[in-house]
């Protein structure tokens, strides 16, 4: 997700708090360490961006994750990202997102976002994806200007109060959650998407 120029993000989720970090390159040699957002700290969400990367270029990495790795069968993931656009304007939708009590707030939730055209104005079907992680006290923003077509090439046309805004989240044990809304500026925090409440599965 996020993939831009110069960076992307790698996000999992896992049973129990563990430590996450990536091993990266341009090749798959690799040769660089990159860790959590948040710091080389144990967590049940894993959100780890990658950063001062180089335009439309293929990147090699795989996933630590506790004691375990995952390198896709020996044949590391990739992602290549897209050339450099600068975008212009702000629209930042916002929210907040509890745990299935419907109170508490469910920090370090991962919530993907994407924009769905509604319109049939500007660009078509839905955008790459975002994510962020929410805050200690439940709350989320993305700035949707900043998001890309599927194939990250161009930025991704859309109209604000019109086309749609789908939130998925990714809580881990504390569970799932998804919202479809208006793509829509928080104006300050006087108008927020609706509470995004997650939902424990049981097994």
């Amino acid at each position: 997700s996020n993939v831009r120029d110069t960076r992307f993000t790698v996000s999992w989720t896992s049973s129990s708090e563990e430590k996450g970090s990536l091993h990266y390159g341009a090749t798959p040699d690799l040769g660089y360490t990159a860790y959590d957002d948040r710091g080389d700290a144990p967590f049940a969400t894993h959100h780890v961006t990658l950063t001062d990367l180089q335009p439309e270029t293929r990147y090699y990495y795989e996933v630590l994750s506790g004691s375990s790795s995952f390198d896709n069968g020996g044949v590391y993931f990739t992602v290549t990202t897209g050339p450099s656009i600068i975008p212009t304007g702000s629209v930042v939708p916002a929210g907040r997102v509890v745990e299935a009590d419907g109170e508490t707030p469910a920090e370090g939730a991962i919530v993907y976002v994407t924009i769905k055209d509604t319109d049939g104005q500007g660009s078509s079907g839905s955008s790459a994806r975002e994510s962020v992680l929410v805050d200690q006290n439940g709350f989320w923003n993305v700035e949707l200007v900043n998001a890309r077509t599927l194939d990250v090439q161009d930025l991704f046309g859309f109209t604000e109060e019109a086309d749609h805004l789908i939130a998925e989240v990714d809580g881990g044990p504390k569970g799932m959650g998804y919202l479809e809304t208006t793509a829509s500026d928080n104006a300050g925090g006087t108008n927020l998407r609706p509470d995004i409440v997650l939902q424990v599965t049981k097994h």
